[in-house]
């Protein structure tokens, strides 16, 4: 039996509250985000039946559209249990999931109540915007005191994009007062890049931080900040009391620099403060510092973690050599060392570096040719093994190879030491045998 309907009033009320605290933040993360707003909206209406306000249930459904009639529907909503009427109103959440961007949508309400053979149309409503959504109009400010103060997600495509065009003003501005320390802007990415800045004519991202980072990239498997400029600054970073820039990477290049123009650097560091760096590197597990790949042009080098000039060497010897040991060409293996045995002998080639605690200074190789795990000083300071049986060492004497293995001792016999001297005793040895601190000076 079918029965009129007439749609009084409808009321579509759209409310959401966000609550809850922050926990102080302890780390250089931000806290994250709470959980977001569902989609559903209140939906309330009034319903007569024959003139007469309607009491009981009735099972409602929902679709929606763009368009005040005919149109597209763009999505539709069951209610899963019979909806309650008292004195002809009811209130029913509806859940049409994220389909609202801002275009003009209506509602169709369908109800099927007591005694009704199919469900019955009721008039199409505008979904007006309420007051609180009214607020993201173009200059509102959006203000929560939970973690998220906005959300937006575009699964295929760029969920945020602002357009500026004022002199000295930004595109995007964020700004943080927060008194334990936040972030003005934060980017993040699982794949891809944290944060991008590109520029044709100025700097690609600038960072500023009086007290700690200027700009701050994290990506788990990509670049976590690339800077871009075909005619100024990629990236810029300044800091009063900090790192101006920091890179840092678990598999690749902490920081890249790339120019292609032959008057310019791909990186440049500058420090005017007298006795400062200019560019600092650290390796402080056994790797290398610093890597040219390429010609290294400088006005001059100071050497302060070690005082010789070395050459790696290969040899034959089965045991192990220890640092401070006089090597001597081996004639049976030609291009290898072998330690020393024999007293003022001619084939003395350096002293193997690293004894008493002094160590490499330069170190001369060629990879893939002049190979060898030997480092055997050929000039410079260095220690020696040396022993004073035949004769004490006093600084300055000359010294030559020993019939004591590995060991020099002090050139007595001018004649035989001609070509079999390794250099100068910086310090002395009264007997025995023991370390001496040797300039070496192959003669």
């Amino acid at each position: 039996m079918k029965h009129r309907r007439l749609l009084i009033a409808i009321v579509v009320v759209m409310c959401a509250v966000l609550a809850g605290t922050v926990a102080a933040q302890t780390g250089r993360e931000p806290n994250a985000p709470e959980a977001a707003v569902t989609t559903q909206f209140t939906h309330q209406a009034q319903i007569k039946r024959n003139g007469v306000l309607f009491n009981g249930t009735c099972d409602m459904r929902f679709t929606l559209w763009d368009a005040a009639a005919g149109g597209t529907q763009q999505a539709s909503y069951t209610a899963p249990i019979p909806v309650p009427v008292s004195d002809g109103v009811f209130a029913v959440e509806v859940d049409f999931g994220a389909k609202f961007s801002g275009e003009a949508r209506w509602l169709q309400a369908e109800a099927k109540c007591a005694d009704d053979a199919d469900y019955q149309n009721l008039p199409r409503v505008a979904l007006n915007a309420v007051p609180y959504a009214m607020s993201l109009i173009p200059g509102a400010i959006i203000s929560t005191t939970g973690a998220t103060g906005l959300t937006v997600r575009a699964p295929n495509g760029n969920p945020f994009v602002a357009y500026g065009s004022a002199n000295g003003y930004s595109a995007i501005y964020g700004s943080d007062t927060s008194a334990t320390g936040g972030f003005g802007v934060y980017g993040i990415s699982n794949k891809g890049t944290g944060l991008w800045g590109s520029s044709t004519s100025g700097a690609g991202v600038v960072g500023k931080s009086s007290s700690w980072i200027g700009v701050y990239g994290e990506s788990a498997s990509q670049t976590a900040v690339w800077g871009k400029s075909t005619s100024a600054t990629g990236v810029y970073g300044s800091s009063s009391t900090y790192v101006g820039v920091w890179g840092e990477s678990a598999s690749y290049e902490g920081v890249r620099g790339v120019s292609h123009n032959v008057n310019h650097a791909g990186v440049v560091g500058v420090n005017d403060a007298a006795g400062g760096v200019g560019v600092y590197g650290i390796a402080s597990n056994g790797g290398y510092a610093a890597w040219f790949d390429g010609r290294t042009k400088t006005r001059s080098v100071e050497i302060t973690g070690g005082a010789d000039l070395a050459e790696h060497f290969a040899t034959a010897d089965k045991a192990p050599v220890k640092p401070g040991t006089v090597m001597v060409i081996d004639a049976h293996h030609p291009g290898k060392l072998k330690v020393s045995g024999a007293a003022y002998d001619g084939k003395v080639v350096g002293i193997v570096s690293g004894a008493g605690g002094v160590n490499t200074g330069l170190t001369l190789r060629q990879d893939d040719t002049l190979e060898g795990d030997l480092v055997v000083a050929i000039a410079g300071r260095v220690y020696c093994k040396a022993e004073a049986h035949s004769a004490p060492i006093e600084p300055g004497d000359l010294l030559t190879t020993s019939n004591v293995a590995g060991h020099c001792m002090k050139a007595s016999d001018r004649e035989q030491a001609y070509g079999a001297v390794i250099g100068k005793a910086l310090t002395g040895l009264d007997k025995g045998e023991g370390l001496v601190l040797v300039i070496v000076n192959l003669q």
